[in-house]
This record gives structure tokens, sequence and C-alpha cells, in this order.
């Protein structure tokens, strides 16, 4: 039966309808019945196995869909995509270190915030 399984495996790899439908189902269910199991119970355990990992995972895009909507709301067409600010350049053209904050220490002197 794993090998039977196996071979439905590498049958789903063959991109020839979306997620194997159909062709999975039919060629699970013929290895199964070949590897001995009755064909009534080979096509019942084919469609409790492909619900379970097919369709249950498919039903979880929809709520998942409209809770992204909902905390994050709807794009505004024309408006400026949020980017990370990027560093400085130098002369060189590479990208500099933050400089660190100099505050007068209590003779007047730079000393250094601790940054």
């Amino acid at each position: 039966m794993l090998l039977a399984y196996a071979a439905a495996g590498i049958v789903a790899l063959f991109p020839v309808t979306p997620g194997g439908l159909g062709i999975v189902e039919a060629s699970l269910s013929g290895l199964l019945v070949l590897a001995g199991v009755h064909a009534g119970y080979a096509v019942l355990a084919v469609l409790a196995y492909r619900i379970a990992s097919y369709w249950l995972s498919l039903l979880a895009g929809p709520p998942a869909y409209l809770l992204f909507h909902r905390r994050y709301g709807r794009p505004v067409p024309g408006a400026p995509r949020h980017r990370p600010a990027a560093g400085r350049r130098n002369s060189s053209g590479r990208t500099s270190s933050p400089q660190r904050c100099m505050s007068p220490g209590p003779n007047g002197t730079p000393a250094s915030s601790g940054a």
C-alpha cells in the first residue's frame, strides 16, 4: 500500500490538472485495488485522504483572505509603497555606518552617549 501511495505521488508531479485533481484519485484507487484492497474500500479511503489533504486546505484560503483584508485593509491605488530607508553613501559608494551622537561631557569635552 505504501508503494501505491508513492506511485500516486509521482503521478501528481505531472501537471495535467491543478493539484493532480482526478488523476491522483484514479491512480491511487486503481493501485490500491491492484494491491488487493476491495474496490469500494479503496475508493472510500482515497476520497477521505484527498478531502483531508486537498480540499480542507483549499477551504482555509477564503477565510484567510478575508481576515487579511480586515486586518490590513485594501491597498489604495496610486499610494506609494513603503520602502526601508537606505543608509548614506560616502564618496567611495559604500554605505556608512550610523554615526554616534556626541554630547558634551562634564568638562565641555565631547563624550560618547553610550550608543
